[in-house]
């Protein structure tokens, strides 16, 4: 009699683990089709100008599409080439670095370019969010605000200010 039970039991355990395996699974791929599609990933909550979706995100409204789309009509092929532009030179400060035998010149050499891309495309950034904030009215310019805020509160941003000094 014992026999007949010990198969029994592994069978139970053995299917208990397929349907916990099971239920696992469903709920990943359920979270992930739920998920919204840019968050988390890797172009999500970049700073003040997050892009259009971002915007909308913040509470923009329906009314702040048109301008952001027309925005992006004038600025967006410029944005993403300068996207392009900076990951081929983060590629390329990655290969300096891994290159054998190393060489510092070509590093220093790569980092420049990195910094250059960097620059040119944050003020590409700035001219199209300086356009975008002439159309916004104050109730809009604010949520890009409280955005850059909360981006240095997190240290994403600029420095705090100094601490000033009690006086005696």
């Amino acid at each position: 009699m014992s026999d007949s039970v010990t198969p029994r039991r592994g069978l139970v355990i053995a299917l208990a683990i397929s349907v916990a395996f099971n239920l696992f699974a469903l709920g990943f791929i359920a979270a992930r089709a739920l998920r919204p599609h840019d968050m988390h990933g890797p172009h999500a909550m970049h700073g003040p100008f997050m892009g259009p979706r971002g915007l909308m995100r913040e509470g923009f409204g329906p009314e702040a599409g048109p301008m952001i789309d027309k925005v992006m009509a004038r600025h967006g092929d410029n944005l993403r080439k300068e996207r392009v532009e900076l990951r081929q030179a983060r590629g390329a400060v990655r290969d300096a670095l891994l290159r054998e035998p190393f060489d510092p010149s070509q590093l220093q050499a790569a980092l420049s370019s990195l910094r250059a891309r960097t620059n040119s495309g944050q003020a590409r950034m700035h001219e199209a969010l300086v356009e975008l904030a002439r159309s916004l009215p104050l109730e809009q310019r604010k949520l890009l605000a409280r955005r850059a805020l909360a981006l240095e509160a997190l240290g994403m941003g600029a420095p705090p200010a100094p601490a000033v000094p009690d006086e005696p």
